[in-house]
């Protein structure tokens, strides 16, 4: 499975469209908002329409990469519908970036499938990568900036294929 690098472009102001971002206020439905706890914030949102074409089984609708404000804990919300979104500043004070995607064989870094950096930890051979956040791939990154590891978003096999994306789970890794 090739991975996709995710490639980032620093922003002050977002436009007005639902785009795939790593930090910064966040695009969501009301229903979708109420599932975020009072100590989470959106550390990513990836709309799937704006990946490679055949990147993932289902295509549509939004990821949320949820994280606790301790970096301790994190999960996954899926909406598959891309509608009735309104802006929300959930619990960020952190600099915005747009994420731009790229299809490559083998990617080190930030990156959606393809093999996690394993640190300490060891990542099932048959689970997927759904997202790597190394808060060390941009010096302006300014959350975790001192965690020597990746926060990966993994998810098995078959949940993957079958779309069902809300049953990821968080894995920190770092020395």
């Amino acid at each position: 499975m090739n991975s996709i690098k995710i490639r980032l472009k620093k922003v002050d102001v977002f436009p007005e469209e639902n785009l795939s971002r790593i930090l910064g206020p966040t695009d969501i439905s009301k229903k979708c908002l109420k599932k975020i706890r009072k100590n989470e914030f959106c550390l990513g949102q990836l709309n799937l329409a704006e990946l490679p074409p055949d990147s993932f089984p289902v295509q549509v609708g939004t990821i949320y990469f949820l994280i606790d404000e301790n970096a301790e804990n994190g999960r996954v919300i899926y909406d598959p519908k891309i509608e009735h979104l309104q802006r929300y500043d959930i619990n960020y004070d952190y600099n915005m970036f747009i994420m731009y995607f790229e299809k490559l064989a083998f990617v080190e870094g930030m990156k959606l499938l393809g093999r996690p950096a394993e640190i300490n930890q060891d990542f099932n051979e048959s689970d997927v990568l759904l997202f790597q956040f190394d808060p060390l791939e941009n010096e302006e990154i300014d959350f975790l900036e001192s965690l020597d590891g990746v926060i990966n978003y993994g998810i098995r096999y078959q949940d993957f294929i079958k779309g069902k994306y809300h049953k990821a789970y968080f894995v920190k890794d770092f020395t």
